[in-house]
């Protein structure tokens, strides 16, 4: 499959299926909210574990794919992330202090076309190699718009708004994409600044 037929396709995926991950929470119960938010961690993380140990008992080659956020000019976490930007009141999300695992949407197309042709086994982390923590994503993403990055968006209300989306903004992990790196693939967006800039070029 031709890379950039793979990108359309893969952007067809984000701009319909991505934004409907949404859970449905009462908005008068925080508390009811945490409770929900910490058990789906626990059961999913759990869960992952679980369906990666049987894949790798399979009796042939299996990889599997551990995403970061994948970064799209229309649809994903951007989409969630511009209208305080445009509204000259962007900033990171949460403390800011999270890591934010990231990956442009060619690169994620191009490593799982990658790890299909090549003898790539087991679990991959598909993030880009420039790690950047929420607070300085939120900086670079000002850059690329040309609007100040200073408000933080709380954290409780953006639980309430998206639910189990959320998490992926707010509890982000430091993935390194060594298996990626070491099988010879070459990222053509590995530093966030360069990144936004393709996505957001007449800003």
């Amino acid at each position: 499959m031709e890379v950039d037929t793979a990108i359309s396709e893969a952007q067809a995926v984000v701009d319909e299926g991505i934004t409907n991950l949404k859970v449905k929470v009462g908005v008068d119960a925080p508390r009811d909210i945490e409770l929900v938010r910490r058990l789906r961690k626990t059961l999913g993380n759990a869960e992952g574990r679980q369906w990666e140990a049987e894949a790798q008992r399979a009796p042939v080659r299996s990889v599997q794919l551990r995403t970061g956020i994948v970064l799209s000019a229309r649809g994903g976490a951007l989409e969630k992330m511009l209208p305080p930007f445009k509204a000259f009141v962007g900033g990171p999300v949460g403390s800011g202090r999270q890591w934010f695992p990231w990956i442009h949407l060619a690169d994620e197309v191009a490593a799982i076309l990658w790890c299909i042709d090549r003898e790539v086994t087991g679990p991959v982390n598909l993030a880009a190699p420039g790690i950047v923590t929420m607070k300085e994503f939120a900086k670079a993403l000002g850059r690329a718009l040309h609007r100040p990055s200073w408000a933080p968006v709380p954290a409780a209300p953006l639980r309430i708004l998206l639910g189990e989306f959320a998490s992926a903004l707010l509890e982000g992990q430091r993935a390194v994409p060594k298996k990626l790196l070491d099988s010879g693939f070459r990222f053509r967006f590995d530093n966030v600044d360069a990144a936004l800039r393709d996505l957001f070029p007449e800003r």
